[in-house]
């Protein structure tokens, strides 16, 4: 279930992270090391069970192009016979940094058929 992936932080683990501190609820934290140097902070937005998780998130280093909870994630969840449909919308982000973005999303949008909860 992606749902799980995007919601649980052992799940969180699996899929994007080395460390994670979630607490998928509005107001929750979202918190993740994907590397071991970068840190990337906000919190949960919106979570509706199988439709849509939503959050904020930046990074947490001081001066970062992208401040932790300056970008918003809008990640849509479609059931289908085959699984689940996903779609994925970063908002706020730098023009200049759109393009990385969306290498790195993509990314990890192709472990997710990798990645079983």
């Amino acid at each position: 279930m992606v749902l799980q992936l995007l919601t649980d932080p052992v799940k969180m683990l699996r899929w994007m992270a080395d460390a994670a501190e979630i607490e998928a609820k509005p107001g929750g934290i979202y918190r993740l090391d994907p590397n071991g140097r970068d840190i990337i902070r906000g919190e949960y937005l919106e979570v509706i069970p199988n439709s849509k998780v939503v959050f904020a998130r930046g990074f947490d280093q001081a001066g970062h192009k992208i401040p932790a909870g300056s970008t918003v994630v809008e990640i849509l969840l479609q059931p289908r016979d085959s699984g689940t449909g996903v779609r994925l919308i970063h908002r706020d982000l730098p023009p200049e940094l759109r393009q990385r973005h969306e290498m790195g999303w993509a990314h990890y949008l192709s472990r997710l058929r990798a990645t079983r909860p």
